[in-house]
């Protein structure tokens, strides 16, 4: 069983409010088991039209001395491309610099309308080469628009984001993480989608060894409530075939609707925990089937 864990939050966590400290990477005591919860972790310069480079979370040097521009015309990009782009220093690879581009795309619109795609740089001799990149599968999301609600509008746009935490799923594998959320409406509701992936680099390439729903909402037109879910991503010991395994620690929460507005709705309050344990296959993580 893994130890207790702490809490490693960043300093400007607390800036951005307790949706991203509530989800600080954690590690435990010995350094042997590492947790991160249902938002991003580490700070990650982000640009493009959905996320101008303003703040804290906002890099203007990556190494010390690439910029922005520099970063993205290494990847073989071109600047004038109406991309948005997460960019951030990958500590767990000295020198490297991670950073993923993807097409802004309407609620409701197809994942794979993002064209999402993953660059690992290295700075060599002081110049960034690309190491390697990989496009994103996103084809597992749930992300649709069946209400008839108009299609614009950014606040609920499909989104990703790095997850640079402890992901270290062998003694010498680091993972990058990226975390995909999306939003769906329908008749009877609406809600929201944030699945975390996992991208080994393993034999010269970036292979998608991860890809499981980490955090939830949903609020049902019918009767009021609303459900919450978040999901906690441990390393443990057991390991197969050089990788550790992974559990899926999640907490779901119903709210019972307002007794004024629904009358009629009969109120059972839900709080509950389950944990779901992965495996490695040869190729990717699988869910532990139970004994």
């Amino acid at each position: 069983m893994p130890r207790a864990s702490r809490a490693v939050c960043p300093a400007w966590a607390g800036v951005l409010g307790a949706a991203i400290l509530s989800a600080c990477t954690r590690q435990g005591p010995d350094g042997g088991t590492r947790e991160t919860g249902a938002a991003p972790s580490v700070a990650a310069g982000h640009s493009g039209p959905s996320a101008p480079v303003t703040g804290a979370a906002a890099l203007t040097r990556f190494l010390g001395n690439f910029t922005r521009a520099d970063v993205i015309r290494a990847t073989g990009s071109d600047l004038e491309q109406s991309l948005s782009w997460r960019i951030a220093e990958w500590h767990a690879r000295k020198g490297s610099i991670v950073a993923l581009s993807f097409r802004p795309t309407e609620f409701g619109g197809r994942p794979d309308a993002l064209e999402p795609r993953l660059f690992l740089l290295q700075n060599r001799a002081g110049k960034l080469a690309l190491v390697v990149d990989q496009k994103l599968d996103l084809s597992q999301a749930e992300c649709r628009n069946e209400s008839g609600e108009p299609a614009s509008g950014g606040d609920r746009s499909p989104e990703l984001a790095l997850d640079l935490g402890a992901y270290t799923i062998g003694p010498e594998s680091p993972a990058i993480g990226v975390r995909f959320t999306c939003f769906s409406a329908f008749p009877a509701g609406d809600g929201s989608e944030t699945r975390l992936l996992l991208l080994e680099l393993r034999d010269g390439a970036l292979h998608q060894v991860f890809d499981e729903t980490i955090a939830q909402t949903n609020f049902d037109r019918p009767t009021g409530n609303q459900t919450t879910s978040d999901g906690v991503v441990t390393v443990r010991r057991e390991k197969q075939d050089g990788h550790f395994d992974l559990s899926l620690r999640t907490t779901t929460k119903t709210v019972g609707s307002d007794p004024e507005s629904f009358p009629n709705t009969l109120r059972h309050p839900i709080d509950r925990t389950e944990t779901v344990s992965f495996v490695w296959n040869g190729t990717r993580y699988v869910t532990l089937a139970p004994r």
